[in-house]
C-alpha cells in the first residue's frame, strides 16, 4: 500500500488494450484532416492566384468629353390618337371668260392640279390677228417717237448754236462800239463812223432776239409733237394691254390646288364666253376627318388643339365638330371628328385624300418631371440612365418613363427635379455600374 509520502497515480500503468487502440485511429484522424485542411486551403490559394492572375483587368471608364441635361419640370399634353384622311369641303368652277375654240386638252376629270397648273389652251383667231395689228401700232409710233426726238434735236441743236454764235457777235460789235465811242471824243473817226457802228450793233441785237424767239418755238413744237405721239402710244399700248389680258384667257389655269371632278372636253370644241369648263375641289378648304373609337370620344370636344401628320409633316389645328351618331367601320365602331388646320394656307398645299395620323389633346398633367429625349434614351435601352453625382462620378440609374410629348419624355421613377444624367451616348460603357467624370469636359444640354 502507499503511503501518504510516496507519488498517487490518477491512471493505472497498464491500460485496457481496446482503449489505447481508440485513441492511437483519433490521434491519426485528426492529422489526416488537418493534412486535408492544409491541402485545400493550398489549393485554394493557388487557384485564386491563377484566377487573378488570369482574369480580364477591370479599367475604371473616364469621361473626359460629355454632356449633361437636367430633369425638369413641364406640362404633358394627354392625347387621344386617331386615324383618317385629308378631304375637300367644297367646290369651285372655272368658267371660259372668252369665246374660242378648245386647241389643247391638259386635264381631264381626276387629275390632281397644283395652283396654276394649266387645264385647257382655246384658240380666237379673230382675237390673235387684232392683237398683232395692235402690236404693229405700238412698233410704228414707237419707231415715231424716236424720230420725233431725233428730228428735234438736230432742229434745236442747229438753233442754238446759230444763237450762240448772234450773241458772240453781238458782243465784239459792242466791244468795237466802245472803241469807236472813245475814239470818236478823241476826233480820231467821224460821227458817220460812230453812227455806222451803232446800227450793226442794234441789227445784231435784233438777230438775236429773233433766234431766240425761233428756239423757244421750236422747243415748245417739239414738245408738243413729242407729246401727241406719246398720248397715241399709250392708248396703243392699253390696246395691246386688254388684247393679251384677253389672250392670256386662253390658256386656262387651276386657280387653286385641288382635283378635277368635271370637265371632259375635246380638241376643236366651241365654247362660249361664261361656260363652265371645269369643276375642282378646293383645296384651300380642306380639313381632316378622322375615325376615333366610339370609347374614346366622349374626351373630344369642339375646339380642343390636335396635331396632324400629313406626309412626314406636323401641322397644328383645332377639332372643328363631332358627329351626333356613331358607324360601323372595319375597325369597330367609331365616330366621325373634323379637324381643320389652324394656318389658312395650309390645307392648299396638302394632297386631297392623304392619309393623316392625329393627337388630339383632352387634357394636360401640370409639373412632370421629365428630360429631353436624346442619344441616352436608345443607348440606355429606355430604362436606365448614367445620373451624375456631386464627388465626380455618374451612376447608373434605372428609370421608367410615361407620356412622350414630342420631344419630352416624362419621367415616372427613379429621377427628381434637379437630377443631372450623361445626355450623351452609353454606348461603350453601358455594362459599367458607374463611370468617372472630367469636370471641365462637361457641357450643359439647355432645355
Amino acid at each position: 500500500m502507499p503511503t501518504w509520502d510516496e507519488p498517487r497515480y490518477d491512471r493505472p500503468i497498464f491500460e485496457h488494450p481496446a482503449s489505447s487502440a481508440s485513441q492511437r485511429r483519433l490521434l491519426r484522424l485528426g492529422l489526416q484532416g488537418r493534412l486535408l485542411l492544409f491541402a485545400l486551403g493550398l489549393v485554394s490559394l493557388l487557384g485564386w492566384g491563377l484566377y487573378a492572375g488570369l482574369r480580364p483587368p477591370t479599367d475604371e471608364v473616364f469621361l473626359d468629353s460629355y454632356q449633361v441635361v437636367e430633369v425638369g419640370l413641364r406640362t404633358f399634353r394627354v392625347l387621344v390618337p386617331a386615324e383618317g384622311s385629308i378631304v375637300p369641303t367644297s367646290l369651285h368652277i372655272v368658267p371660259a371668260m372668252v369665246e374660242a375654240r378648245v386647241a389643247e386638252v391638259a386635264s381631264r376629270p381626276g387629275d390632281d392640279v397644283e395652283a396654276g397648273a394649266v387645264l385647257l389652251r382655246l384658240d380666237a383667231p379673230g382675237l390673235r390677228e387684232e392683237l398683232a395689228e395692235k402690236r404693229f401700232a405700238v412698233a410704228r409710233l414707237r419707231v415715231e417717237l424716236a424720230l420725233v426726238d431725233a428730228v428735234a434735236i438736230r432742229e434745236l441743236t442747229q438753233l442754238e448754236a446759230d444763237l450762240l454764235e448772234q450773241v458772240e457777235a453781238r458782243g465784239r460789235a459792242e466791244a468795237e462800239l466802245d472803241r469807236i465811242r472813245a475814239l470818236f471824243r478823241a476826233g480820231a473817226v467821224s460821227q458817220a463812223q460812230l453812227a455806222e457802228q451803232e446800227a450793226r450793233v442794234a441789227e445784231l441785237l435784233r438777230r438775236q432776239v429773233r433766234l431766240e424767239e425761233e428756239l423757244a418755238a421750236a422747243r415748245h413744237e417739239a414738245v408738243l409733237r413729242k407729246r401727241l405721239i406719246e398720248t397715241q402710244l399709250e392708248a396703243a399700248l392699253d390696246e395691246v394691254a386688254r388684247l393679251e389680258a384677253r389672250a392670256g384667257l386662253l390658256e386656262v389655269r387651276a386657280p387653286f390646288s385641288g382635283r378635277i371632278l368635271q370637265g371632259d372636253w375635246t380638241v376643236g370644241a366651241l365654247v362660249a364666253e361664261g361656260a363652265e369648263l371645269f369643276r375642282v375641289a378646293d383645296l384651300s378648304s380642306q380639313v381632316a376627318r378622322l375615325e376615333i373609337p366610339a370609347r374614346q370620344v366622349n374626351q373630344v370636344k369642339p375646339g380642343q388643339a390636335a396635331t396632324l401628320y400629313v406626309e412626314g409633316t406636323a401641322w397644328p389645328g383645332k377639332v372643328r365638330s363631332v358627329a351626333p351618331l356613331a358607324r360601323q367601320t372595319d375597325h369597330g365602331t367609331t365616330v366621325e371628328v373634323l379637324v381643320e388646320l389652324a394656318d389658312p394656307d395650309v390645307p392648299a398645299r396638302l394632297r386631297p385624300f392623304a392619309p393623316v395620323t392625329a393627337e388630339i389633346e383632352v387634357g394636360r398633367l401640370e409639373g412632370q418631371p421629365y428630360l429631353p429625349r436624346g442619344p441616352f434614351y436608345t443607348s440606355g435601352e429606355g430604362s436606365f440612365v448614367y445620373k451624375v453625382t456631386d464627388d465626380g462620378r455618374a451612376v447608373r440609374t434605372d428609370v421608367s418613363y410615361g407620356l412622350v410629348d414630342g420631344t419630352a419624355l416624362q419621367i415616372l421613377a427613379g429621377l427628381k427635379p434637379g437630377d443631372r444624367i450623361i445626355y450623351s451616348s452609353y454606348v461603350g460603357f453601358r455594362d459599367r455600374r458607374e463611370i468617372r467624370l472630367a469636370p471641365e469636359g462637361m457641357r450643359q444640354v439647355e432645355l
